[in-house]
């Protein structure tokens, strides 16, 4: 009996968070990364927003740790887009 029990005490739980996670931020969905290449460090996060079960909007952000890493990115992105 306790089994049982403890079983639909943890398909609640589960229920409940699941229920949570939809019903808060559905409509988005967020990845992020950390990364240290060649000693510059850096965190990108991606923002996927939808409308619709389409993809309504993209946000691509970079952030350093350093100010002078930032600018020389920035840079060669904008090199490479001429």
């Amino acid at each position: 009996m306790k089994k049982v029990l403890k079983c639909s005490l943890l398909i609640m739980v589960m229920g409940v968070l699941l229920l949570s996670l939809v019903a808060c931020g559905g409509n988005k969905l967020t990845a992020t990364k950390e990364t240290d290449e060649d000693g510059v460090k850096y965190k990108e996060e991606l923002v996927i927003s939808f409308k619709n079960d389409k993809a309504d909007s993209v946000k691509f952000t970079f952030t350093f740790e350093n100010e002078d890493d930032a600018k020389s990115m920035y840079d060669m992105f904008k090199l490479l887009n001429e």
